[in-house]
């Protein structure tokens, strides 16, 4: 149950004296912003069905988000926040003084008990407001909870259906019978503190008499019925003449049976290990099965999540911008394809994907990620954001949540299946380890290649729970109705039919997105310069090129014909001084109306790099001055804010220099992002690095070829910014500000 958290109170508890504020986003869910508690980064809502962008940039709210007044916020906390009922897992949780067994029952008092306020119409407006939802039809909405609250409480106390409906019954009967007489007026509920204490008293005085015994009052209830011929009655004239070897023929006799159920499985073997500490070699694996079995399970997600990437990874890899990914929701694709077949097909993978995160989403909290962004890169491992999972991913969010990739919303799918691979190459590590296998040996597999016959797919209801009867043995004798267990039989059909033959897999090589953007082309360009030496052009070409594109859709049409040329300048090895318009009109007979005049004449193909750097950096300028992400696709570890007294010393340095040296500061800094800092080839980690021995190493070794500079160095000049400049850029600025820096660079110069 929800508890009243006054604003001063939530700085206190949970940002220590921080600066943090509370903003709406457009559909008027709060969420926080820490550290200054203005907006520098977007990312979305994270309430099911609602996926707005929300934050914003450069301390900007994103369009439709306000930060909150005190009013606001004093009123923010009341009322029972309700989302989606989703799937329950197999730990129900506690919270406060509450046993996780009351938490649950509670829960599912407070939702029956709104469900029957919706019998009269004019409540269900004010109901709706307590629970903060507009869902729709309202009723059929708390139904959905409330059969998720019997469901959770059938799992914590391992009953069936109709024991629980007896011991709700019974607790209805408690506090009739002594609760309300005892506490009537006792509390007015309107502090925390009173709040809190009703709640312990209640378990104290109401739920832990029956729930602490439940068994013991099952078994008296259903004696009494039995008595009084009510639910239990049977036909004992009927039975008395029933010869006891055709006992199991009886219908009535198995309807009141123990439930054979996992859990039950579990519990009994649980038992048995403990009493007879599991003979050496004996169910050892049985062992292990059961203490990942949760992990395990959702591994049967995994045919489908690999089927909704390869999907995706075909219809956008290469094909599609960062941007439009991340503002496309996933419905809106789906609502677009045309053939039913494969809109049937990609709304099955993507409610299996869904399924699949709602159960292992908490188990991704800080999870190391192993990753290795290309052949020639280093191993790296970063870890999965703690607050990412609390986000409810839905048909509504962002096309880039389901395509994996290692920065961004990608990270989501990316992670979820990073680590359901990596439970299968655990359990069968432990496999092996059991039998005596050599797990460095076992048959290794790229998940890209992967089918459903590589995957451990155990479904509980659909596979364990038949295997488990199918080993089972109900006996009934003079003491009671008996389940046994063949604990070795399962074991070994398991090992038979889910695990043998089944290959571990590389989580090193997961496939990822590829976007239409700066990355892509910037690990061409080192091939490039092997096959056709690269010169970069001089300022005063470059100011000249500079007045041809004026605007964004400008350079986008002259970057789409340029990256094309740069695939087939791979192949062709044409000679550097050649006209580069005249090799993409003549030989690979393109059609280009983006490029200006001077364009066509300046250009030779060995300036095709720096005319494309150049293109980039006039998009970049452009994005920043209308507060869009002028590096979308570099990673926000890379977007750190600089402090007050750092832009200080920045901008004092740029004002220092001549305009020359001003626009070439602006140019090699952002030659140096591209280049370095955002080629995924590179080994070196630049975080912690000064951003100042960054440009020194870029002036000292440009990417350009050094025989054809050395050529031409009197056509072209040196750079006007050079090492002596460098070395009076500020030292206290690191490589993670990067952005920042540029983005003070370009705003001091202009």
């Amino acid at each position: 149950m929800p508890e009243n958290v006054t604003l001063s109170e939530l700085r206190q508890i949970i940002y220590r004296g921080s600066s943090a504020q509370i903003f709406m986003c457009p559909n008027n869910h709060p969420y926080v912003i820490t550290e200054c508690g203005r907006p520098w980064v977007k990312s979305n809502c994270p309430i099911p069905g609602c996926g707005e962008v929300i934050g914003g940039t450069s301390h900007t709210a994103a369009k439709g988000n306000r930060k909150l007044t005190e009013k606001e916020i004093q009123d923010l906390d009341k009322g029972h926040s309700l989302g989606e009922a989703i799937q329950i897992d197999d730990q129900a949780s506690a919270v406060r003084n509450l046993s996780s067994t009351s938490c649950a029952i509670l829960r599912f008092y407070l939702h029956a008990t709104m469900l029957l306020a919706c019998k009269e119409n004019r409540n269900i407006p004010i109901i709706k407001g307590m629970c903060k939802t507009n869902r729709e039809p309202f009723p059929d909405f708390l139904l959905k909870h409330v059969q998720n609250d019997l469901k959770r409480i059938q799992r914590v106390l391992d009953l069936n259906f109709d024991d629980v409906m007896i011991l709700l019954h019974r607790l209805n009967f408690s506090m009739l019978a002594s609760f309300i007489q005892t506490y009537r007026g006792n509390s007015d509920l309107r502090s925390k503190d009173e709040r809190q204490k009703w709640e312990t008293d209640f378990q104290k005085d109401v739920l832990d008499p029956i729930i602490l015994v439940h068994d013991q009052v099952l078994r008296g209830i259903k004696t009494d019925m039995k008595k009084e011929h009510t639910v239990f009655e049977e036909s004992t004239e009927k039975e008395r003449h029933i010869e006891f070897d055709k006992l199991h023929r009886t219908g009535r006799l198995w309807k009141y049976r123990k439930q054979i159920s996992v859990q039950s499985f579990k519990l009994s073997f649980q038992t048995m290990a403990a009493e007879k500490n599991i003979r050496q070699g004996k169910c050892l694996l049985l062992k292990e099965y059961f203490s990942c079995m949760h992990s395990l399970h959702g591994i049967r997600f995994l045919p489908h999540i690999f089927s909704l990437q390869r999907d995706l990874l075909h219809r956008f890899n290469r094909k599609a911008t960062k941007d439009y990914l991340d503002t496309t929701k996933f419905f809106s694709l789906v609502q677009a394809i045309a053939s039913e077949t494969e809109r049937d097909q990609l709304t099955s993978d993507v409610n299996r994907f869904l399924a699949a995160w709602r159960e292992m989403r908490h188990q991704l909290a800080d999870y190391p990620l192993v990753i290795k962004k290309s052949e020639n890169s280093a191993v790296t491992t970063i870890v999965f954001p703690r607050d990412m999972c609390n986000t409810e991913i839905t048909d509504e969010s962002p096309l880039s949540v389901f395509l994996p990739s290692y920065v961004g919303l990608g990270l989501y799918s990316f992670a979820l299946t990073h680590f359901l691979l990596s439970q299968q190459n655990s359990f069968l590590e432990k496999y092996c380890n059991i039998h005596g296998h050599s797990y460095s040996d076992w048959p290794i597999k790229l998940p890209g290649k992967a089918t459903q016959a590589d995957i451990i797919v155990i479904d509980e209801t659909r596979d364990v729970l038949p295997l488990i009867i199918a080993h089972s043995h109900y006996t009934v004798s003079d003491n009671g109705k008996t389940a046994e267990f063949d604990f070795e039989g399962f074991e070994r059909h398991l090992k038979r039919q889910y695990i043998d033959a089944k290959p571990k897999f590389d989580t090193k090589q997961i496939p990822v997105i590829r976007y239409t953007s700066e990355r892509t082309e910037i690990s061409m360009f080192s091939l490039l310069r092997e096959r056709v030496p690269q010169v970069p052009l001089s300022a005063s070409q470059a100011s000249i090129l500079a007045e041809e594109y004026r605007t964004i859709p400008e350079i986008c049409a002259c970057l789409d014909h340029l990256d094309i040329s740069i695939k087939f300048l791979h192949a062709a090895s044409p000679d550097p001084a050649e006209n580069l318009y005249k090799f993409m009109t003549d030989t690979l007979r393109f059609e280009i109306d983006s490029f200006g005049e001077q364009t066509r004449q300046i250009c030779s193909i060995k300036h095709t790099q720096c005319f494309w750097i150049l293109l980039m950096m006039w998009k970049a300028k452009k994005q920043a001055s209308i507060n869009q992400d002028p590096f979308e696709i570099l990673n926000d570890t890379y977007k750190i804010g600089i402090t007050k007294a750092h832009s200080k010393m920045l901008k004092n340095h740029v004002n220092s220099l001549p305009k020359d040296k001003k626009a070439s500061l602006e140019h090699i800094l952002f030659e140096s992002i591209m280049f370095i800092i955002g080629d995924e080839d590179e080994d070196q980690d630049f975080h912690e690095l000064k951003l100042r021995d960054v440009l020194c190493g870029y002036i000292d070794a440009p990417r350009y070829s050094s025989n054809l500079l050395e050529e031409e160095e009197s056509d072209i000049g040196t750079p006007a910014y050079g090492l002596e400049d460098c070395w009076q850029f500020p030292e206290e600025i690191m490589g993670n500000q990067c952005v920042n820096a540029w983005k003070t660079i370009i705003l001091t110069k202009n």
